[in-house]
């Protein structure tokens, strides 16, 4: 009964251990945690579609980062980048 515990409990944590791991990471404004672009004020359109924003005005002036497109690494902090998965659905509002 012992050995039965103890192997439930190992099991238990590994699966825990690997549902951590690929838990997906909630959205953000940015590790660099800087605001200069105003990116704290629009970290509510995160889940929404980039078309819906961008049809009432919204971010005319950001950088639209999609999934597999390159883009620049000059960091400038009045700029703001929208982050989109493959839907084009915003995943992350940020500055850089």
């Amino acid at each position: 009964m012992r050995q039965l515990a103890t192997a439930l409990f190992f099991t238990a944590l590994s699966t825990a251990s690997a549902l951590a791991q690929s838990a997906p990471v909630a959205p953000s404004i940015g590790a660099t945690g800087g605001n200069a672009c105003g990116a704290a004020s629009h970290i509510y359109f995160v889940g929404f579609p980039l078309n819906e924003a961008l049809k009432h005005g919204y971010f005319d002036d950001a950088l639209i980062r999609r999934p597999g497109e390159a883009f620049a690494t000059v960091y400038i902090p009045e700029q703001l980048n929208l982050e989109v998965d493959e839907t084009d659905v915003i995943q992350r509002v940020f500055c850089g």
